[in-house]
């Protein structure tokens, strides 16, 4: 029988996995990123953004997202599904989208060499 803690924490749990809550850190104290944003940002600069653009929103704003993204790359983490990706103009904005499509996509698509 589920006990009502045990229910609690699959509810927050299952909760946290669906809104992609999760977040990681190198170190306890330091600011959180979310995965999903630092691979689009993977994404991005693979695709043709430039990684200084990232360093240097890494070192002015103390964007941990960013800082996150540039390390990866510098250490070699690949996308394993690029090729369904492009980076292209859309309103005025630059948006990474599924090729042929208009609709930015998430993070979450991006497959790593690392997974």
């Amino acid at each position: 029988m589920m006990t009502i803690e045990r229910w609690l924490l699959a509810t927050v749990l299952a909760t946290a996995r669906h809104q992609d809550l999760a977040a990681q850190s190198a170190d306890w104290q330091s600011v959180i990123w979310r995965e999903p944003q630092v691979r689009y940002l993977l994404a991005d600069m693979t695709l043709g953004g430039s990684i200084e653009f990232y360093r240097a929103a890494a070192e002015r704003d103390h964007e941990m997202g960013c800082l996150e993204a540039v390390r990866r790359t510098e250490e070699g983490y690949r996308i394993t599904n690029l090729d369904q990706f492009e980076r292209k103009q859309i309103e005025g904005k630059t948006l990474i989208t599924r090729k042929g499509r208009r609709e930015r996509i998430s993070g979450l698509e991006i497959k790593l060499s690392s997974d």
